[in-house]
């Protein structure tokens, strides 16, 4: 068993699209999926719940008053997620899309579900909108998404210093016809684009992003500076 193992995180560490869709790595997420299932939908909304109110608070935003949950999906495959749940930090984690009820707006918002060591659920808001990219893969090109977006911005204006930044809707505008399907969180072939929208100094900012799966639960990225359009 522990060479079985052994040998399973080695393939893990090699970063090629052929070695990651192997069967046994196939085989150890749904042995993984298998341990630690999806919660019922009671606890996935009261985790949603407690979470969208908060940040909504926090933001100064509208909160809801209900959340209706779908489109739930297990990233236990995504990068780094796998790591922790190897090591027993995590048992599985999910993303799972929500309408908030009374606020208005039709935008799904994207929550990732963490099931931690103990069994307890902590869910943490990821975006606004439909989007291919795990939330590790957001959480590494938010950064330079915004940055470009703040670039942008102080071309139109040297006052502007990007402080208020925030990120709005996601979407994904192409895709090639070879992209993979969802497999635990990770696509291994093809490629997608999507446009980030940020808000600052008053515009609207849509940075067009190219996506590579890296083969390794990751995915190399192509902020399109040129192609950011500005609205307001």
């Amino acid at each position: 068993m522990l060479r079985r193992f052994l040998s399973f995180t080695a393939l893990l560490s090699v970063s090629s699209p052929v070695l990651a869709q192997q069967q046994i790595v196939l085989d150890k997420l749904n042995e993984l999926n298998a341990k630690a299932p999806l919660p019922s939908m009671e606890e996935l909304k009261a985790a949603v719940s407690d979470t969208a109110v908060a940040y909504a608070k926090a933001r100064s935003e509208c909160a809801p008053q209900a959340v209706t949950l779908s489109d739930a999906a297990p990233i236990t495959g995504a990068g780094g997620v796998l790591t922790e749940v190897i090591a027993g930090k995590l048992r599985n984690a999910w993303t799972i899309y929500a309408q908030h009820v009374g606020c208005s707006g039709s935008t799904p918002v994207r929550y990732m579900i963490l099931q931690l060591a103990d069994g307890s659920l902590r869910a943490i808001h990821v975006n606004e909108g439909r989007t291919f990219a795990n939330p590790m893969i957001m959480r590494d090109t938010s950064l330079s998404a915004a940055l470009a977006a703040a670039q942008k911005g102080r071309a139109l204006d040297p006052r502007c210093t990007g402080e208020s930044m925030k990120m709005r809707s996601t979407r994904v505008t192409s895709q090639s016809a070879d992209l993979g399907p969802e497999l635990y969180g990770v696509r291994y072939k093809g490629r997608w684009t999507e446009v980030w929208q940020f808000q600052t100094c008053g515009h609207t900012f849509d940075v067009p992003i190219e996506f590579t799966p890296d083969g390794d639960g990751g995915a190399f990225t192509k902020v399109e500076v040129d192609e950011i359009a500005v609205e307001g």
